[in-house]
């Protein structure tokens, strides 16, 4: 007989080891925000634009919600195949795309490079390194683990470097590296599967729930969109997102009566009254009405706050798939409409 309370995990469904990525996890990051970068343009009076879809659009929307919050530093992230109307050759586009073959970035790409706005592209190789050498754009290498997913400090940790360089902003790859260092230090708590407050015991309180809904801050909805996409693609659970603001308007209706969901609040250290009493009110409610509800909050701040978060997450829906018994790496959908589209065989 399971037992809901406290499930077994059993590893060896990590059929394809996504695990050993997470234990290189701080290593891949200061290894890329360390490693050497091209000559690169000064962003001047330029606007900053971010391109990439799914996993590789993730880093970018990290440090866009960091750069917000503690500088006030824009950079506007497009995850889609249009450039942004009115954007000028004096802007600079990094254009992301770890396997080098994403269509929609490429279709980014290609228009940017007909508009004479300044690009520099960043993947493991394929046609964006084309693209890029065929135009005498910059390309800057990216390295990769198992999945687009796991390789998230290696694609942060060079784009993090680039704007460091472009923006002129001290510091950035000196307090990411830093943070990583202080995560690595904590990872056997991190990795444990039994220790009260790890990512594994989220997963169990997560587990066997039929929707998970995940609140987040105005702050980070970086987090809110990577606990969304981890939960769908690794542990293949169905679950949704709203920023806590919207909440109170049409949030909570939606699924009000839908038993056995379970509320997950993604807080930052950077809220101020307004939203901490809004977390505060949905929280009471949601409990009242006979939800399980959790908080998720990071004993740290900056640039830290955003790594240790990913990482929490990310391992909290490995964990989630361990315990329902299927492999976190496996993507049977997606590898099918990439199929469709590329006209090849899955």
């Amino acid at each position: 007989m399971i037992n809901l309370e406290h499930p077994d995990i059993d590893t060896s469904y990590d059929r394809q080891n996504m695990l050993s990525d997470y234990a290189s996890w701080c290593d891949d990051g200061i290894k890329a925000a360390e490693a050497k970068l091209p000559s690169l343009p000064e962003r001047k009076d330029g606007r900053l634009y971010y391109a990439g879809m799914g996993a590789s659009a993730a880093p970018g929307e990290v440090i866009s919600d960091y750069l917000s919050a503690e500088s006030g530093v824009e950079l506007k992230v497009i995850s889609s195949h249009l450039l942004p109307l009115g954007i000028e050759k004096k802007d600079i586009l990094l254009a992301v795309s770890l396997s080098g073959s994403t269509e929609e970035t490429l279709a980014v790409v290609e228009k940017a490079v007909q508009a004479g706005v300044r690009v520099i592209g960043f993947s493991s190789g394929g046609r964006l390194k084309d693209v890029c050498d065929k135009n005498g754009l910059v390309h800057i290498q990216l390295d990769k683990r198992l999945t687009s997913r796991s390789s998230f400090p290696l694609i942060f940790g060079r784009v993090l470097a680039a704007m460091e360089s472009i923006v002129g902003m001290n510091q950035l790859v000196q307090n990411a590296v830093e943070s990583w260092e202080r995560i690595r230090k904590a990872m056997p708590s991190f990795m444990s599967l039994h220790l009260e407050g790890a990512p594994s015991s989220l997963a169990r309180w997560l587990y066997n729930s039929p929707h998970i809904t995940v609140y987040y801050s105005s702050y980070c909805p970086s987090l809110g969109r990577r606990m969304r996409n981890m939960l769908s693609e690794n542990s293949k659970s169905r679950s949704s997102i709203e920023d806590i603001v919207e909440v109170q308007h049409d949030g909570i209706t939606a699924w009000e009566s839908d038993y056995g969901t379970k509320l997950l609040l993604l807080s930052s250290p950077y809220d101020d009254r307004f939203l901490t009493k809004r977390f505060s009110a949905v929280s009471d409610v949601v409990k009242s009405l006979g939800f399980g509800v959790r908080q998720l909050q990071m004993d740290s701040s900056g640039i830290e706050f955003f790594l240790k978060s990913i990482y929490y997450i990310d391992l909290t829906s490995i964990f989630l798939a361990l315990l329902k018994k299927i492999d976190p790496s496996i993507t049977r959908s997606q590898r099918l409409v990439r199929a469709r589209l590329d006209n090849s065989p899955a």
